[in-house]
């Protein structure tokens, strides 16, 4: 009987022994992980390398380490998906079509301008009716299309910019450039539209 005694403590002695053995190397791992996400977010890194860094811990197997990698990358798991999977180096296609249901758009806060486009059923003929800025982009499309806009809204791009700035000057020139009859600053220059409806009813006297 005391054989089996001192045999049971013996290997709950060898188990005590590599239970500390393991937790002091979990916790190496999971402070040389800190050391790895301190440097990687003081980088700035492709939307490939966010790939690639994400396949990699993900291969690792270690518990808690996925999500923290999303965040210091600063991205989401379906950011990931799409730059996978879809077309490479494209988060979101940049035109679309209304009503907007669960089309991929920039997150809230990205600084864009987009333009609104409409069509004519009469003439294959699609024009820029309406230039805005935004930071969140998806509700503000949304809000125009509870408008008296809606019936102008045929189609929808947007274009991200690099700054609050580069925002507001771009949205500047577009209007400069497309005069869209919408705009209040457009208002001043409503000759781009009357070419447009013009041209549309001279087509159909052509018929």
């Amino acid at each position: 009987m005391s054989h089996i005694i001192d045999e049971t403590a013996a290997t709950r002695q060898h188990l005590e022994m590599l239970i500390r053995k393991r937790n002091t190397m979990n916790q190496a791992i999971a402070d040389s992980f800190e050391q790895l996400f301190a440097a990687i977010e003081r980088g700035e890194w492709s939307e490939g390398d966010c790939v690639e860094w994400y396949a990699w811990v993900k291969s690792q197997g270690v518990p808690n380490t996925i999500n923290r990698m999303l965040k210091t990358l600063k991205v989401s798991l379906f950011d990931i998906k799409i730059w996978r999977d879809g077309p490479p180096f494209q988060r979101f296609d940049n035109t679309g079509i209304f009503p907007i249901y669960n089309q991929r758009m920039p997150k809230k806060g990205t600084p864009v301008v987009y333009l609104i486009k409409t069509r004519s059923l009469m003439k294959d003929l699609v024009f820029v009716s309406y230039v805005g800025q935004s930071i969140n982009v998806r509700s503000r499309l949304r809000q125009h299309w509870q408008s008296e806009k809606r019936d102008w809204m045929h189609s929808w791009e947007i274009i991200v910019c690099d700054s609050v700035q580069h925002m507001k000057q771009l949205e500047a020139d577009l209007i400069f450039q497309h005069k869209p009859h919408l705009n209040i600053q457009g208002t001043q220059t409503r000759g781009y539209f009357a070419e447009q409806t013009a041209d549309l009813f001279t087509h159909v006297r052509d018929w």
